[in-house]
């Protein structure tokens, strides 16, 4: 969604090797500076990056931005197999290949991470450096323990710090976020990134979803 602040340099592409067609934003680098690939979290879109892009793209360096799979305007595959990290790493290595760039330094920020670590495994050869943000580098076959990342948090925060997971897994999710949706918004996105959006009062969800879902519940300030 980067493209609402850089519609000139909003291109889309559909991937060789899945038909996926993803949208990013793509600004070329000057001169001989390296490109910048920035890969966004859970739950966003290629807008997390607007003021990077700004700032890399005046120092001439490029800047490759992707909306990923499943978020602002890139496809939305129902299949959870779509979703594998090798596939994804694959359909982002293709989009490099499409704007010839045999190199980038690339940052990854929470999900965006666990992407750059998929991208890492699989074509190293692709990256000149990898920064990861919040969430560091995964080797090949560590198992995300979210039972024991339960009970550490749990102790020492007195809630389940990645409660979502395991609520957005249950087969009963959409059907509660449906019918919640201010509630989940404000919890993922406190701030609403569009003057134009238009957000009524809250609805506090279920008791027995809350404690997953830790959510600051309050109704937002009028929006001229």
């Amino acid at each position: 969604m980067a493209h609402i602040a850089f519609p000139q340099y909003c291109k889309s592409f559909k991937t060789p090797s899945s038909s996926s067609t993803y949208s990013y934003v793509r600004i070329p680098s000057a001169s001989s500076k390296p490109t910048i690939l920035f890969l966004h979290g859970f739950p966003s879109s290629s807008y997390d990056w607007r003021h990077q892009i700004s700032h890399f793209s005046s120092l001439g360096y490029g800047v490759l931005v992707p909306d990923l799979l499943g978020y602002g305007g890139t496809d939305k595959p129902t299949s959870p197999a779509d979703y594998k990290g090798k596939k994804m790493a694959t359909e982002v290595i293709e989009i490099l290949d499409h704007e010839k760039l045999d190199k980038v330094h690339a940052v990854g920020h929470d999900f965006g991470s666990h992407l750059l670590s998929q991208i890492v495994n699989y074509s190293p050869s692709r990256l000149q450096s990898c920064t990861f943000i919040v969430v560091p580098y995964a080797p090949p076959g560590q198992r995300f323990d979210l039972d024991a990342v339960k009970e550490i948090s749990e102790k020492v925060l007195g809630f389940e710090k990645f409660g979502y997971m395991r609520f957005l897994s249950r087969e009963d999710s959409p059907e509660i976020l449906n019918a919640h949706v201010c509630d989940v918004s404000i919890h993922f996105l406190p701030e609403v990134p569009f003057p134009s959006a238009k957000v009524g009062p809250t609805h506090p969800l279920p008791p027995k979803v809350s404690p997953l879902l830790p959510l600051s519940i309050y109704d937002p300030p009028a929006r001229p």
